[in-house]
């Protein structure tokens, strides 16, 4: 089962709950193992970071994911004009699996 919430949306690979990316990868597992990687390289640049001159704010939070995940997923504009459709489902899942 996916982690993914949006399956009618035109994000995903057709005819799949799996969301296009850059790096054209086709499995859940496959996918799941790059996000983690992607999010290991996340923690540990947020730990590099840790100093009281850095505002960890919501701005820094946004950042720090967008920065983690731009690299695989393509942000796109949702029909409403906000953040992108990848930003909204990212928001539904776990706050391990996800920085905003």
């Amino acid at each position: 089962m996916s982690k993914y919430q949006f399956t009618e949306s035109d994000i995903y690979l057709p005819g799949t709950d799996i969301p296009k990316n850059r790096l054209g990868i086709e499995t859940p597992d496959l996918l799941h193992e790059v996000e983690g990687t992607l999010l290991q390289q996340a923690y540990t640049r947020f730990i590099t970071e840790l100093d009281p001159s850095v505002h960890f704010d919501e701005n820094y939070f946004k950042a720090l994911h967008r920065d983690t995940y731009e690299s695989l997923h393509n942000p796109q504009k949702s029909k409403a004009g906000g953040g992108g459709e990848v930003m909204r489902m990212c928001a539904t899942k776990t706050p391990a699996c996800c920085l905003i």
